[in-house]
C-alpha cells in the first residue's frame, strides 16, 4: 500500500488543515501537490491503536521513548520533557536495560567482600573477648591463690610456735592449751603438735587450706594453654603457683626439725608474697 511519509521525521501520520497535510510528530505541511510526491509503498503497518488499547492507554496515545510519559493522540509534544513524538517510535514503553554482566560481578564482589569483612570482625571481637576472660580467670586464681597463702601463713606461725614452746618450755596464751594441757609442760613436743591439728578451730582453718588448694588446682588446668600475649603472666602465675603449694603443703603437713621446717616454711611464705606482688601487674 502507499502511504504519505514525512521527508524530514519520517513521520506517516498526517492531519488535514485547509489545503495542507500537516505531519502530526514535526508539524511540517505539505501542499496537495507535495503530498502526492511524497507517497511511497510500503508494507503493511500494524494498527497503532490497537498496540495501544493492549498497553491500557487512551486511543490515540503512546509512550515517550524519551521519559516513558504518557503522550495524548493531540499532542506532537510530550507534556513532560517536550521531545517531538513520534507516533511509530513511540507506540511501545521503554524498556529498562537489563543489568550487565560486568554490574553483576562487581555487586557480587562488593557482597563477598562485605561478608569477609563481617567474618574478620566477629572472629577479632571473639578473640577479644576471649583473651579478657583468660586475664580474668589469671586475675581469680591469683587472688584465691592469696586467700589459701594468708591462711597457710596463719597456720604456719601457729605450728611453729607450738613446737618452739613445747620444746623450750615458754609459757604463751596462744599455746599453753597445747603444750601445757594440764599445767605443765607436755614431755614431747609431738604430743603439743598433736593437741594441736585436733583443735576444733585449727582443723576448720587446714579445711579452708585443703579446699583452697583444690579450687586453685582446677583453676590451674583451665589456664594450661594461653594466649601468646597472656603467656608471660601465665609463666609469673605458675611460680606464684608452686610457691603456693610449698606453703600449703608445709602448713598442712609438717615434717622436719623445728629449724628444717621454720626454714623452709620461711622460704616459702617469702617467695609467695614476691610471687603476688609481681603477679598484679598483668590484671591492675
Amino acid at each position: 500500500m502507499k502511504t504519505l511519509t514525512c521527508e524530514l521525521c519520517s513521520e506517516k501520520e498526517f492531519v488535514k488543515e485547509g489545503d495542507f497535510f500537516v505531519c502530526r510528530s514535526c508539524g511540517t505541511k505539505y501542499s496537495s501537490e507535495d503530498a502526492k510526491k511524497l507517497m511511497v509503498e510500503v508494507d503493511d503497518i500494524p494498527d497503532s491503536s490497537s498496540q495501544n488499547e493492549s498497553m491500557g492507554l487512551p486511543e490515540g496515545a503512546v509512550h515517550c521513548v524519551e521519559c516513558n510519559a504518557i503522550i495524548p493522540a493531540i499532542s506532537t509534544l510530550c507534556p513532560q520533557c517536550g521531545r517531538p513524538v513520534n507516533r511509530q517510535e513511540n507506540s511501545a514503553p521503554k524498556a529498562k536495560p537489563a543489568p550487565s554482566k560486568k554490574k553483576l560481578i562487581i555487586i557480587g564482589s562488593i557482597s563477598a567482600v562485605l561478608v569477609a569483612l563481617v567474618i574478620v570482625i566477629v572472629s577479632v571481637v571473639t578473640s577479644n573477648i576471649r583473651k579478657n576472660e583468660y586475664i580474668q580467670k589469671v586475675s581469680r586464681a591469683s587472688e584465691i591463690m592469696l586467700d589459701g597463702a594468708v591462711d597457710a601463713e596463719k597456720a604456719g606461725n601457729l605450728i611453729k610456735n607450738v613446737w618452739y614452746n613445747a620444746i623450750y618450755e615458754k609459757r604463751d596464751t596462744e599455746t599453753d592449751k597445747f603444750t601445757r594441757p594440764y599445767g605443765v609442760f607436755v614431755d614431747d613436743f609431738n604430743d603439743a603438735l598433736n593437741r594441736l591439728f585436733a583443735d576444733s578451730e585449727f582443723n576448720v582453718l587446714i579445711t579452708n587450706i585443703k579446699y583452697n588448694t583444690q579450687e586453685v588446682n582446677s583453676l590451674m588446668k583451665d589456664l594450661k594453654n594461653p594466649p601468646e600475649e597472656h603467656r608471660e603472666a601465665y609463666n609469673a602465675l605458675k611460680e606464684f603457683y608452686n610457691a603456693y603449694l610449698e606453703l600449703t603443703n608445709l602448713a598442712v603437713n609438717p615434717t622436719g626439725s623445728l629449724n628444717s621446717f621454720s626454714s623452709s616454711f620461711h622460704n616459702a611464705d617469702t617467695a609467695a608474697v614476691n610471687c603476688y606482688k609481681s603477679m598484679k601487674i598483668y590484671y591492675e
